[in-house]
């Protein structure tokens, strides 16, 4: 729970009591990406088990329709399937978005339970926000 709620403060820039926390995730989507256990703990999804998990992710996507999707860590970037992914330069910063049905804009910020997260990134993320909202993908 504690990574949500970190997550949950740093994206609001606000320290979340239980229950404004509870708003918060009623506000949004969570996904896990990966939908094949691992064999043990502290082992790491397979690329296969990424490719695997895709058409799941789309199915998801297409159903919800976020305007914005936040990966969470690296590692799950870095492994993430690619083909659908593009960008475009605006202001001197670049937006990324997967193209499937429709163009989805997205960031990539450390994972939650990872000390690279801390608050620094509140306004970088919701400039990144306010900078998709004013464009047309």
């Amino acid at each position: 729970m504690r990574t949500f709620t970190r997550f949950a403060n740093i994206f609001s820039g606000v320290r979340f009591n239980s229950k404004s926390n509870f708003a918060f995730w009623n506000s949004i989507a969570f996904y896990n990406y990966v939908k094949y256990p691992t064999a043990k703990t502290r082992l790491f999804p397979s690329n296969e088990d990424f490719i695997k998990s895709l058409e799941a992710f789309k199915e998801t996507l297409e159903s919800l329709k976020p305007d914005l999707i936040i990966f969470w860590g690296d590692r799950l970037w870095n492994n993430f399937p690619k083909e659908n992914h593009k960008q475009i330069n605006r202001d001197e910063t670049k937006i990324h978005y997967l193209d499937y049905q429709r163009k989805i804009p997205f960031k990539v910020i450390p994972h939650p339970a990872s000390s690279k997260l801390s608050y620094p990134h509140t306004n970088e993320i919701k400039d990144y926000i306010k900078l998709v909202k004013s464009i047309t993908l």
